[in-house]
């Protein structure tokens, strides 16, 4: 069971051009994660679509957290948290 679970990319390294990849993703997310948290301050709370932009600033974290993973060590996470 815990074969079917393991991540798709478990443990693979990567070459340089695909770390240089990973840090221009990172920083494009950081702009974007920063674009929706100064949004949100100057605009306030989006009413209609809450849950929608919850979600999109959530999963923009995890796949940051993936690919700054991948930047810094070089290969990919063993499993599917990067962090654990």
């Amino acid at each position: 069971m815990r074969e079917l679970l393991a991540a798709l990319w478990a443990n693979q390294t990567v070459g340089s051009v695909a770390r240089f990849l990973a840090w221009v993703f990172v920083l494009c997310g950081l702009f974007a994660l920063s674009a929706g948290v100064y949004f949100t301050v100057t605009e306030g709370f989006p009413t209609e679509m809450s849950l929608q932009f919850f979600g999109v600033m959530a999963s923009t974290l995890y796949v940051l957290a993936i690919f700054l993973f991948v930047a810094i060590k070089g290969k990919a996470p063993s499993g599917w948290l990067p962090w654990k």
